[in-house]
């Protein structure tokens, strides 16, 4: 009975000393990944933005035809047959 009590208490102590670690933590945790996040997306944004300027040169046209799709496609593949029944008396 009292090795079950100290399991216990042992679990509970770590309980509350890991929530009160993450309330310390947590927000300086948070804004750490917001901040790294954010580095990633504007660097990959620079690299391509540099890419596309850097393929297009100076006067030249270029026509970009965006197509519009279809919020049901029709699907290409055939399914088989149609039959027409007709009914019988």
């Amino acid at each position: 009975m009292q090795k079950l009590l100290i399991t216990l208490l042992t679990f509970l102590l770590i309980y509350y000393a890991v929530k009160f670690i993450l309330r310390l933590f947590g927000p300086r945790l948070m804004r750490y990944g917001a901040k790294k996040a954010g580095e990633h997306f504007e660097r990959k944004f620079r690299e391509r933005t540099q890419t596309y300027t850097q393929t297009k040169e100076e006067g030249d046209i270029t026509v970009i035809k965006k197509t519009r799709k279809s919020k049901y496609p029709k699907t290409s593949t055939k399914v088989g047959e149609y039959v027409d029944y007709e009914e019988v008396e």
